[in-house]
């Protein structure tokens, strides 16, 4: 599923932090941390206010300290996360089979760290008997069971096109692409809404196989703070397109590989500061603008 743009790869302007061994990457790097971080902090959040609702003890809303980067690509969510980097890195498209594999690794990864998980909602896409939807009282979109299955098989054909898509444009067309293709997917996928519990950590990772296939675009981080954006995002493709935008736009590589923060600009510029040297340089995001998916700064 790669061409001369590999996952990851190294070179000028793209990602070099991170650690590998003859050819295999062996720990996470900045940038996966902080997306599995504040994923999880997300995720630690609803579920601690869900438990304020109920008047039960509430949890630690810190979530999981993902320092220990060696050991977390191994388990858990780094587990699923580096499963899912090998795979696109192999040439290989996702197969149904591996979606539920990473669901039970993050919530393996959860339920160890305190959270409430539904045995039953382990490992297995949604169905009548672990809907979430009747079990919440309708509070959560997604279509009935018996029609998950079949709507995944077809997302993930769709996926696998969007990948290809991607890798056959050339660079100036891979900010707009995780925009457009990923905003597309992700909300097919809420809409579908496939898993009873875990289905959000695990979408938020599939769609950022969109950025680790370009190997110049750092991960779309989804933050705490994003949430009530975002939910109100998700019930429509362009909204969640120009929120994947704001989210691609964050962060860039610099030209050393390390990343940088967005600390300003205009409509035409957006000026960057590199986290580790602390140079300051621009960037223009053209192909967003022009498809009206980005303001100005």
């Amino acid at each position: 599923m790669t061409n001369g743009n590999s996952v990851y790869k190294r070179g000028v302007g793209v990602n070099t932090d991170i650690t590998r061994e003859h050819g295999e990457v062996v720990e996470l790097c900045a940038n996966e941390r902080e997306f599995l971080s504040d994923s999880v902090r997300l995720k630690f959040a609803v579920a601690d206010e869900r438990r304020a609702r109920h008047y039960l003890v509430r949890g630690d809303p810190f979530g999981i300290d993902y320092s220990n980067s060696t050991q977390f690509l191994e388990v858990g969510y780094g587990g699923a996360l580096g499963q899912l980097r090998a795979t696109l890195s192999s040439r290989k498209p996702i197969v149904p089979k591996q979606l539920p594999q990473w669901q039970k690794m993050i919530l393996d990864e959860l339920a160890q760290h305190g959270q409430s998980v539904n045995p039953e909602a382990i490992g297995k896409l949604r169905t009548a008997d672990n809907d979430p939807i009747a079990e919440r009282g309708g509070s959560i979109a997604g279509v009935s069971p018996e029609k998950v299955s079949p709507l995944m098989l077809q997302w993930l054909k769709e996926f696998t096109a969007a990948c290809h898509r991607l890798l056959l444009n050339p660079d100036y067309f891979h900010a707009l692409f995780c925009a457009q293709l990923g905003g597309d997917l992700l909300y097919k996928y809420e809409k579908v809404r496939p898993f009873a519990a875990g289905s959000g950590c695990l979408g938020r990772l599939l769609i950022n196989s969109l950025p680790m296939l370009t190997g110049d675009t750092p991960l779309m981080v989804f933050r705490l703070q994003d949430r009530e954006v975002f939910s109100k995002a998700r019930n429509d493709i362009r909204a969640i397109q120009k929120f994947l935008a704001g989210k691609i736009t964050e962060k860039v590589y610099c030209k050393c590989g390390k990343l940088a923060t967005r600390t300003g600009g205009t409509a035409v510029r957006t000026t960057y500061c590199c986290n580790t040297s602390k140079e300051e340089f621009p960037r223009r995001w053209d192909a967003l603008r022009n498809a009206g998916l980005l303001a100005g700064y």
